[in-house]
């Protein structure tokens, strides 16, 4: 019995200790960073989301907004260059048909005079 007790008092005095190091002495930082901070891979990973995004609620614009946080000029070219590799690494079809879809939508958007946006 004596032993379960000293087992028992052990753990909590452990997590105790776990939960106040945690807390105090080495807490978890978050750091903010935009899109066009991030690897070249994870930017392409953020592209197929924004045209899974895209292809659920077809809002353009609010596309158009989340590519232009990348700070790339060409956002169609992109776009296209992402879903020509996809493809080519063998990624599903339906990924690549939706990257696809948006760099055809967004070349119609960007090429409809300003008035009519």
């Amino acid at each position: 019995m004596k032993r379960f007790v000293l087992l028992l008092a052990g753990t909590v005095v452990g997590v105790l200790a776990g939960a106040w190091y945690g807390w105090s002495v080495s807490p978890v930082t978050y750091n903010e960073i935009s899109p066009d901070q991030l690897r070249a891979e994870y930017q392409a990973d953020y592209v197929l989301m924004v045209a899974e995004t895209y292809a659920a609620d077809h809002d353009l614009g609010e596309a158009a907004v989340r590519l232009s946080r990348l700070g790339q000029a060409d956002l169609t070219g992109l776009v296209r260059r992402i879903a020509d590799a996809y493809q080519a690494a063998g990624y599903p079809e339906q990924d690549c048909t939706r990257l696809y879809d948006l760099a055809r939508d967004l070349e119609r958007f960007s090429t409809l005079p300003t008035a009519a946006r």
